[in-house]
């Protein structure tokens, strides 16, 4: 004979509220403000569990909280820190229940970090939320803010491989405490360094290039330079060549028609193509270093 079948179902606000009033164990400590469409926010109790980077492991502080002048305590998560918390609420899930717990939004949007899990079928006691600040600056949370939310999901049967516990778990127990590794890497301190350190070489890199570049540019400034150079010289040979083979043609042309005037006048000729080749060259070698600037 064949059963039908029954699927997972995630309880809705009202059933949650009527689990509570069957049996007050449900969620001890149950508030009906915290109740969402769909799951139930639980709330940060008054015990909690920090790691501290020096001595890697877990240390208990029930009355060390942070009072900023109001009744309600506190505490702030440092930079790269771990906190456990104890919630203010204990369960007690039917074994035919199990539960998703994840970290509200808006902690998520401040900058905590947590991965989730599952609560199973049958868990008895508080539950232990392990948060990380991933921030670069401290962040306060208080006793009673809500910081998960847990959605009860009704099971098709009931569970067969539980965990038997006898009395409610109220404490964290030491074999369930995470430890965090003893290196930097969790110290605000050593990341700034090595934030700095990186910075650092990257500008000494930037400063090796930006001299290799000016190197490159003095050398390409010098090779313009002989170019230049070499171009003037040529355009002053060439004037030159040019005032010479006229400058003698025109003195034998004087002398052959006018004698010693001819002459005179051919020398006057030769000096004045000499001085109008060299300011010639004189205006060229100008308009090059001005095309140059230019460039």
């Amino acid at each position: 004979m064949s059963t039908p079948a029954i699927f997972d179902r995630t309880l809705v606000d009202f059933e949650i509220e009527a689990y509570h009033q069957q049996d007050s164990e449900f969620i001890r400590g149950f508030d009906s403000a915290c109740l969402k469409g769909a799951s139930y926010d639980v709330r940060v109790g008054d015990e909690l569990y920090v790691t501290t980077a020096s001595q890697g492991t877990f240390a208990k502080f029930p009355d060390e909280f942070l009072n900023q002048g109001t009744s309600v305590k506190g505490f702030v998560i440092e930079p790269a820190q771990t906190v456990v918390i104890k919630t203010m609420e204990c369960l007690h899930l039917p074994l035919d229940m199990m539960g998703r717990i994840s970290l509200r939004s808006l902690w998520a949007t401040r900058g905590l970090s947590y991965p989730g899990g599952i609560i199973d079928p049958g868990y008895w006691g508080h539950l232990f939320i392990a948060i990380f600040n991933i921030e670069n600056s401290p962040l306060e949370i208080k006793v009673g803010e809500s910081i998960a939310t847990i959605q009860f999901v009704r099971l098709s049967s009931a569970a067969r491989n539980i965990f038997p516990v006898q009395i409610p778990i109220t404490s964290l127990p030491a074999d369930r405490r995470p430890r965090t590794p003893k290196v930097d890497l969790y110290s605000s301190v050593a990341l700034k360094n090595l934030f700095e350190k990186e910075i650092q070489r990257i500008n000494e890199a930037h400063q090796e290039i930006k001299e290799e570049f000016h190197g490159e540019l003095a050398l390409d400034r010098m090779r313009a330079e002989s170019v230049q150079r070499i171009v003037e010289f040529g355009f002053f040979a060439l004037v030159a060549a040019v005032g010479a083979s006229v400058g003698i043609g025109a003195l034998q042309f004087a002398a052959k028609i006018g004698g010693e005037l001819g002459l005179g006048i051919g020398v006057a000729f030769v000096l004045f193509l000499f001085i109008w080749t060299f300011f010639t060259a004189l205006s060229g070698s100008k308009n090059i270093n001005r095309l140059k600037k230019k460039s």
